[in-house]
């Protein structure tokens, strides 16, 4: 079973964080870049090969935002957050933090 690498990366400021992977909900609290190495938290969750719908809510900061893909093998999802909205970026490696 693959796994879904989620990685909140540039622009958290202690917000809490509400991640669901197909319908299976995980809370992250007080989620805060450290600036150092572009990195706040990590979520790991295994999933059925196929079509994932993914969805990332930080009710503090008001933001809410829905990711869909389509995972075969392992994958990397980096969350940001930019201009006020939620940014998400896809790779097939791990990222690289110093």
């Amino acid at each position: 079973m693959p796994s879904l690498h989620i990685d909140f990366q540039e622009g958290w400021t202690g917000s809490d964080v509400v991640v669901t992977v197909n319908g299976r909900e995980r809370r992250l609290e007080t989620v805060t870049t450290k600036t150092q190495i572009g990195l706040a938290a990590q979520v790991v969750e295994e999933v059925e090969p196929g079509a994932v719908t993914m969805t990332v809510t930080a009710p503090g900061a008001g933001l809410v935002g829905e990711h869909r893909l389509d995972v075969t093998a392992d994958h990397w999802v980096g969350v940001s957050i930019a201009n006020g909205r939620l940014l998400f970026r896809d790779q097939d490696e791990l990222f690289g933090y110093v």
